[in-house]
């Protein structure tokens, strides 16, 4: 079994917040990123990325293609798809658009 490095972000905005926003890097690659339904739309994903993008320029990811809501944002902060599989990686049936800006 070979564990990856993975870099991880999170905030934790006060105290008293239940919020789980985090994003997962491995080199250029994003790995994860979740940030919890009630936190949505305030710039928080935005905000992962641009941190993203200050420690690696050219960055990427692989999006499910059926998670639409995931597409959009990734295209909203400027991310391009570059290719498709009908597969993830471990070859499980979930298309997966590859994508970097």
């Amino acid at each position: 079994m070979t564990i990856c490095p993975i870099d991880l972000y999170s905030w934790r905005l006060t105290a008293r917040t239940n919020w789980s926003i985090f994003m997962g890097m491995n080199g250029h690659e994003i790995e994860s990123l979740f940030i919890d339904l009630t936190c949505r739309g305030r710039g928080l994903g935005r905000a992962f990325i641009e941190e993203a993008s200050a420690q690696s320029p050219h960055l990427e990811v692989g999006v499910n293609a059926q998670n639409s809501q995931a597409v959009a944002f990734y295209e909203a902060v400027s991310f391009t798809a570059y290719a498709s599989s009908s597969t993830d990686d471990d070859g499980r049936p979930y298309p997966i658009l590859r994508m970097r800006r």
